[in-house]
């Protein structure tokens, strides 16, 4: 009787099954392959903001120079990129609101209402008022546009 008991104990305690394994297996290449989704759109959207924070850097630098000229003065400004590329920046302004430079986003009911439209072509906007700089990180040319001051 008692080789009966260990018997059926024995049989109850075998371990996990080849279709436990299976489904465990699953679960984890299912959780594995979402990590990997995450991974690489936190990768590019890294690589997305550390370009648009150089831009932004490069046209607070720009913007920090027209300031400090005289509000009557037209004379330009020389910017060089990390290729060693010089471009010519204008500090001209234009008549009021839209200045001289790239067209604005007049639209508004746009969420970027009064701000530089971006779908503009860089041949459409008025030579010194818009650069393509060479990123050090990249050597790729990157836009950068300027609205004319008023």
């Amino acid at each position: 009787m008692r080789t009966r008991e260990i018997g059926s104990r024995r049989q109850l305690e075998r371990g996990v099954t080849l279709i436990e394994l299976m489904i465990a297996m699953l679960v984890l290449a299912i959780g594995f392959g979402a990590l990997c989704i995450l991974i690489s759109g936190a990768i590019a959207s890294d690589n997305k903001n550390s370009k648009d924070t150089a831009a932004t850097l490069l046209a607070q630098m720009v913007i920090e120079q027209i300031s400090s000229q005289h509000p009557n003065s037209t004379t330009t400004i020389a910017v060089a990129d990390c290729a060693s590329n010089s471009w010519t920046v204008a500090t001209a302004g234009g008549a009021s609101p839209s200045g001289t430079g790239a067209a604005l986003i007049t639209n508004s009911s746009s969420l970027g209402y009064g701000g530089i439209d971006p779908t503009q072509a860089l041949s459409a906007i008025p030579s010194g008022y818009a650069m393509q700089y060479v990123d050090a990180r990249t050597t790729v040319q990157r836009r950068t546009t300027f609205a004319g001051m008023s």
